[in-house]
């Protein structure tokens, strides 16, 4: 548990107590300073108290001087229930930071409860209608009856006006960001309109090009099926004259073979049965004439290991000698 630390009384806070003291009190009648002082300040509106609830009373001990009873806000420490000059002056700087307050809760009776007739009569009026006399157009004139408890409750009230100046002004920026927010959200909202409205006319739009791609899809479907049907009857035709003339070019096929294999590949000349031009062939197969094969390897720059010219086929182009060249004969 903290060390309590001796406490101090606030700079100035019962000054004016002190100073408005009655001096026509003889001193052997005045009670005690600090017991006065708390007398003094207690029993400011004390008649008028209903109930100080959990958070509405200052509980610290009757030795130590507290500023005020009844707090605008107090917080619970090690089960006591300290305003916050208390809770500093026992516990430190450290635990009021980390401490939670509590507005007050104790409720009391109208300031002016009894005036009959004139007053609200209420009682259950809260901390802040108690101190700022706004239950009712009378209390908001009302006097305290103690003139030494004028300044403690003259400061009470101030604290509340500038927590209500702070509380205005976060209010009026608040009004003024959603404000901000609201013009924003109806522009979104204009904009979204407009884009429903772009999308009910591509819709609509839409709709119809589907109609329009039906109907020439059914076009297209009734031309398909008539150039079926066209086709069909060609390729009958076609069967039918194809297999009237198949011999015909059965023959031309085979003619047309002749001739490539009467030819030489390399110098498009006929073969001949004999010299120059005899057909001949390589062991790869293909065939030239033989005065061709006889270039390719005099125009060869490649020989073998016994120094004999190597060619190449001009169809496969494999390598061959002169040894290779085979004369054909009819």
């Amino acid at each position: 548990m903290p060390r309590t630390r001796k406490q101090t009384k606030p700079k100035g806070f019962y000054l004016a107590l002190e100073n408005n003291l009655d001096e026509s009190v003889d001193a052997e009648e005045k009670i005690p300073a600090t017991s006065t002082k708390l007398r003094n300040f207690e029993m400011v509106e004390k008649e008028l108290i209903i109930s100080s609830g959990k958070f509405g009373r200052c509980n610290v001990s009757a030795d130590i001087i507290c500023p005020q009873r009844y707090p605008a806000e107090t917080t619970e420490m090690f089960e006591k229930v300290l305003c916050k000059p208390c809770a500093f002056s026992i516990y430190g700087e450290d635990a009021v930071e980390e401490a939670v307050f509590h507005p007050s809760d104790a409720t009391f009776k109208c300031p002016v409860y009894e005036l009959h007739g004139e007053s609200c009569q209420s009682k259950t009026v809260t901390y802040r209608e108690f101190f700022t006399g706004s239950c009712c157009e009378p209390a908001s004139r009302w006097l305290t009856k103690n003139e030494k408890g004028q300044k403690e409750k003259l400061k009470v009230v101030e604290k509340l006006c500038n927590k209500s100046k702070i509380d205005l002004k976060n209010a009026k920026e608040d009004s003024e960001r959603l404000s901000k927010e609201k013009k924003e959200e109806e522009r979104r909202i204009i904009s979204n309109e407009k884009q429903v409205e772009y999308l009910k006319k591509s819709i609509e739009q839409s709709k119809k090009k589907v109609v329009e791609k039906s109907h020439e899809i059914g076009v297209l479907k009734k031309r398909v099926r008539n150039l079926d049907e066209d086709y069909d009857l060609a390729s009958k035709r076609m069967n039918l004259l194809s297999f009237e003339y198949f011999d015909v070019a059965k023959k031309e096929k085979i003619k047309r073979q002749n001739d490539d294999s009467n030819r030489c590949p390399v110098c498009l000349e006929d073969f001949s049965k004999t010299g120059s031009s005899q057909k001949s062939t390589l062991r790869c197969g293909h065939s030239a004439c033989h005065s061709c094969f006889i270039t390719i390897l005099r125009n060869s720059e490649y020989d073998d290991y016994d120094g004999n010219l190597k060619g190449q086929c001009p169809k496969c182009r494999s390598y061959f000698t002169l040894g290779n060249i085979i004369r054909l004969y009819d």
